[in-house]
C-alpha cells in the first residue's frame, strides 16, 4: 500500500480577508479534495497580532475574563474580555480591542484613535484579577497613540510645556493627535503600583520607530486618501516628539534604533515607561504553547501562510514555522494573497519554485500567489465588497494550484 502523505496545516489568518479557523478549513478541504491519499492535521497559529486571543482561547486551557464598558480605538464602549492562563498570569490581545472591523472603515484614521481600552483591560487584570504576569499580543491595531490612551487608563498623567497637566484635544481621551503636546509624564506613585508587575509582550513582528511609515499607512482608511500625507507627516512627528519624551523619562538614548518599539503604532514605548517590561517575537510564544516544533517532525509537508508576502522576513509567524521545517528537513509550501513588488518577478502564474535565495533560506520551498489573479480584474473600493470579491477568489487560485501542485510528480 502507498504511503499516505502526512500534512500539516498551520494556518493564522489572511489579513481582512479569512480568519484562522476559516483558513485552515478551506486549506484542509482543497488539500484532501486534490489528493485522498494524504492525512492531514490542522493548527491555528498567530503571532500576537489578530486573532491572537481566539487562538489562545481555542487552543489552551484558559479562562475569558469578560469586562463591560471598555473603550473601543472610535470611543464607544462595548463589553471585552482577556484570557487567564493561571491563577497568576494572564493574555491581553491589543488587537482583540484596538482593531477595527471592515464596516468601521470611517473610523480608521489613527489621529482620532485611542488605546484607553488596552489600558482598562490591563488594570482590571491588576487589580481585580491580581495577576503579576501579562502577557500583551502586540499587533494588529489601528491606534498610533505610542500607548498614551492606554496610559491615561492607568490613571497616568502627561504634562504640557509649564508642567501642567496636559488635557486631550478632543477633552476626554488621548489619541494619535496628542503625543505632539507631550513634554513629560508624571510617574508619581504609580511606579511603586505597577513595579512588581511583569508584562511580556508578544510582537508580530521586529520593527524600530524608524520603521513604522508602511504599517502606520497601512492604518489609514481609503477614504482619507486626500489627507493622507497630512496624517502621516503628522503622526511621524507625533511619535519622534514622544519618543524624546519617553527617551527623558527612562534614561535611554537611541530608543527610535531598537527592535519592537514600532510595533502596534508604539505601545512598547509607554510599557516600558512602569513595567518590567521584556520584549520579544510573539511567535516563540506560539512555537513552545502549541507544540508546533513536535507538529512538524511529525509531518512530511508543513502548509502556511499569510495575507501578503512582504516584510515577513522580519518575524512574521508563517516565516517562524517554516524555519522550524527546515531545521526538521521538512518541505513547505507557503500560500499568500499578494507578495510585495520585489518578490512578484519570481512568479510566471500563481505559483513560485523559482524563489530568491533570502526566501529559501527561511525554509519556503514553494510559493502560491493570488496576485497576478488579482490584478487582472476590477477590486471594489468597498471594503466589505473587496473582501468577498478577495474570499472568493483566494479560493479558485489556492484550489486550481494545489491540484497543479498535486499532479506534478516531481513535486509530490
Amino acid at each position: 500500500m502507498e504511503n499516505r502523505k502526512k500534512i500539516l496545516i498551520a494556518l493564522g489568518s489572511f489579513k481582512d480577508v479569512f480568519n484562522p479557523i476559516e483558513s485552515k478549513n478551506l486549506i484542509q478541504k482543497l488539500l484532501i479534495n486534490a489528493n485522498t491519499n494524504v492525512d492531514v492535521t490542522t493548527i491555528t497559529v498567530a503571532d500576537g497580532g489578530e486573532y491572537s486571543h481566539e487562538v489562545v482561547k481555542e487552543n489552551l486551557d484558559c479562562i475569558e475574563i469578560k469586562v463591560g464598558n471598555i473603550l473601543t480605538p472610535h470611543k464607544t464602549k462595548i463589553t471585552s474580555s482577556y484570557l487567564m492562563l493561571d491563577s497568576d498570569t494572564a493574555f491581553i490581545s491589543s488587537s482583540h480591542i484596538l482593531r477595527l472591523e471592515d464596516d468601521l472603515e470611517k473610523f480608521k484614521n489613527p489621529l482620532n484613535l485611542t488605546s484607553f481600552g488596552l489600558g482598562q483591560l490591563i488594570k482590571h487584570a491588576i487589580l481585580d484579577s491580581k495577576v503579576t504576569k501579562i502577557f500583551i499580543g502586540l499587533g494588529g491595531t489601528n491606534t498610533v497613540d505610542g500607548g498614551i490612551g492606554m496610559l491615561q487608563a492607568l490613571g497616568i498623567a502627561f504634562l504640557d510645556k509649564s508642567g501642567s497637566h496636559l488635557v486631550p484635544v478632543d477633552g476626554v481621551f488621548f489619541s494619535g493627535r496628542d503625543l505632539k503636546n507631550i513634554e513629560g509624564i508624571e510617574r508619581g506613585n504609580h511606579e511603586n503600583l505597577f513595579k512588581n508587575i511583569n508584562i511580556v509582550s508578544l510582537c508580530d513582528g521586529k520593527i524600530n520607530i524608524e520603521e513604522m511609515h508602511t504599517p502606520n499607512n497601512q492604518k489609514i482608511s481609503g477614504i482619507y486618501n486626500n489627507e493622507r500625507d497630512r496624517i502621516n507627516k503628522v503622526l511621524s512627528s507625533g511619535i519622534q516628539k514622544y519618543v524624546s519624551t519617553v527617551g527623558k523619562c527612562i534614561n535611554k538614548k537611541n530608543i527610535e534604533q531598537k527592535w519592537f518599539y514600532g510595533v502596534a503604532g508604539g505601545i512598547n514605548l509607554s510599557l516600558r515607561c512602569f513595567f518590567n517590561l521584556e520584549m520579544k517575537l510573539g511567535i516563540t510564544f506560539f512555537i513552545d504553547k502549541l507544540n508546533l516544533t513536535e507538529h512538524i517532525r511529525n509531518s512530511d509537508l508543513v502548509v502556511t501562510g499569510e495575507g501578503r508576502f512582504d516584510n515577513s522576513l522580519s518575524g512574521k509567524t508563517p516565516v517562524g514555522i517554516s524555519q522550524i521545517a527546515k531545521t526538521c528537513n521538512k518541505e513547505v509550501l507557503y500560500l499568500v494573497g499578494s507578495v510585495g513588488e520585489e518578490f512578484k518577478v519570481y512568479f510566471d502564474g500563481n505559483i513560485s519554485r523559482n524563489l530568491p535565495l533570502s526566501i529559501k533560506e527561511n525554509g519556503i520551498s514553494t510559493m502560491i500567489s493570488c496576485h497576478n489573479f488579482n490584478e487582472n480584474i476590477d477590486i471594489p473600493l468597498n471594503a466589505i465588497d473587496r473582501k468577498k470579491v478577495y474570499r472568493k477568489n483566494t479560493e479558485i487560485v489556492f484550489k486550481q494550484s494545489i491540484i497543479e501542485l498535486f499532479n506534478c510528480k516531481e513535486w509530490c
